[in-house]
């Protein structure tokens, strides 16, 4: 990156995506700060799986080897029908084996990636995550963006150059930004 931008990146959201965002841009020494609603990393086993190249992705970063320790890999990734327990498909990941370093998935609970990331960004001074801050509001101007957060004791506005939303899809920036496209599903079920 050439030039850090004059007030930090605001993100919204503490999950894996936020924290890999935060982590990114601190080691690249840009500011940040992550708001995320709970009062803590949540606990729950959600997205488990990780991809070759989310691997890649977490290799650039220099993670990648605590998530395979913190996980289980497989080189044949199956996909059940779980109500009748059928097999609908298989893919043997050693076909990529000339594409990628890293020829198979890691089953690694999301919640076991945010805590590596969270120890990581815990030691460096560019990087602030605030739990219990709830992001409510955003307005954008030509050079900044400022956002309104909930806290425990009162709302806020904090400004920042730019704006990651890492929320989910119910986040006040899908309200704000993408309801007012009106998209919704075309015949294949895919958002347009």
């Amino acid at each position: 990156m050439s030039a850090v931008p004059p007030k930090p990146v605001l993100i919204s959201g503490g999950g894996p995506v936020g924290l890999i965002a935060a982590y990114a841009l601190a080691k690249e020494g840009i500011p940040s700060i992550v708001f995320d609603e709970n009062s803590e990393l949540q606990e729950d086993p959600r997205a488990a799986t990780t991809h070759p190249a989310t691997l890649e992705l977490l290799a650039k970063l220099g993670i990648v080897d605590q998530v395979i320790e913190q996980g289980l890999t497989a080189a044949i990734f199956r996909f059940w029908d779980r109500p009748t327990g059928e097999l609908i498909a298989e893919f043997d990941h050693a076909l990529l084996k000339d594409d990628t370093e890293f020829p198979f998935v890691v089953q690694c609970e999301q919640f076991k990636l945010t805590h590596i990331l969270l120890d990581l960004i815990d030691g460096m001074d560019n990087c602030d995550v605030r739990f219990s801050h709830r992001v409510i509001g955003v307005d954008a101007g030509e050079d900044e963006v400022t956002i309104t957060v909930q806290t425990p004791g009162v709302n806020e506005q904090i400004s920042g150059s730019y704006l990651i939303g890492c929320d989910g899809g119910r986040s006040v920036f899908a309200k704000k930004w993408i309801s007012p496209l009106k998209a919704s599903p075309g015949p294949n079920g895919f958002w347009s």
